[in-house]
């Protein structure tokens, strides 16, 4: 079946840690349910959270989580 919150959560907590990355306080409770729940797609979201906090040269903060989801998966 597919993973739950809990295991999404850990997920992303996961992929961060290996890259250094911090997500922000409020990360996990605004990215948990609206990302897919497949292990591939979740790696490319926190890649993809790491590359536009670089890029910006910005913390990982809600408009990037936002555009990260958006870069994946389309416009909401």
């Amino acid at each position: 079946g597919e993973p739950d919150d809990a295991t999404i959560e850990s997920m992303i907590e996961v992929h961060a840690a290996r890259r250094g990355l911090a997500l922000g306080e409020g990360a996990l409770t605004y990215l948990v349910p609206r990302t897919t729940r497949s292990h591939a797609e979740i790696e490319r979201l926190v890649e993809t959270i790491d590359r536009l906090s670089m890029e910006r040269k910005a913390p990982a903060t809600q408009s990037i989580w936002r555009d990260a989801l958006e870069a994946i998966q389309g416009p909401e």
